[in-house]
């Protein structure tokens, strides 16, 4: 099963018809609902979601976020140096786009956020360091999910559907669906 939005979805199960339980979240109000008896497949299917998408959970490389500062300057697209950036918790993901892993980072005082690449954090820590920790977390979820199982789709409640309001493609209730006419 892949993660999805828990908003406007099915109060049961994704894996059978019993009542939903339980969550296992990627994010807020993402991820899969189950059943106690299913929470391990739901457990298992959010961590191979991850994998596929080249995530790591920032719980798995604690030593990383151990050896940062309290907050630390980050390099703005600008090119200043600006400080008062922390990890962002709130996302807790470390992600690989292009051969290059980047960290979520905040910046309270301005409401800005930024994933800058590990590589431009240089003046903050150790990059074979932090490699060594990305590489052997990588490792592990490669051996874990090598053989990882066939994600299927979420089954939408047939009155919601996909509209674009305002330019943004967004899922909307619709109550007057034909099927419950």
């Amino acid at each position: 099963m892949l993660p999805h939005s828990l908003i406007l979805t099915y109060t049961r199960c994704d894996y059978c018809d019993k009542a939903d339980e339980k969550q296992v979240l990627i994010y807020d109000n993402f991820g899969i609902k189950t059943c106690v008896a299913h929470y391990d497949l739901g457990k298992r299917d959010c961590d191979s979601y991850l994998y596929l998408n080249n995530m790591i959970h920032l719980q798995d490389v604690k030593q990383l976020v151990d050896a940062l500062p309290e907050t630390f300057p980050v390099k703005r697209s600008s090119g200043e140096m600006q400080d008062g950036w922390s990890v962002d918790f709130d996302n807790p993901y470390i992600r690989k786009v292009n051969d290059e892993w980047h960290l979520s980072c905040v910046n309270k005082e301005y409401n800005l956020t930024k994933k800058p690449s590990i590589k431009n954090m240089t003046h903050l820590i150790d990059i074979d360091f932090v490699e060594g920790i990305l590489t052997k977390a990588e490792l592990q979820q490669r051996l874990k999910y090598s053989e990882r199982p066939v994600l299927q789709e979420y089954k939408e409640h047939p009155c919601v559907q996909r509209e674009m309001v305002g330019g943004v493609e967004c899922r909307v209730f619709r109550v007057s669906h034909p099927d419950l006419a």
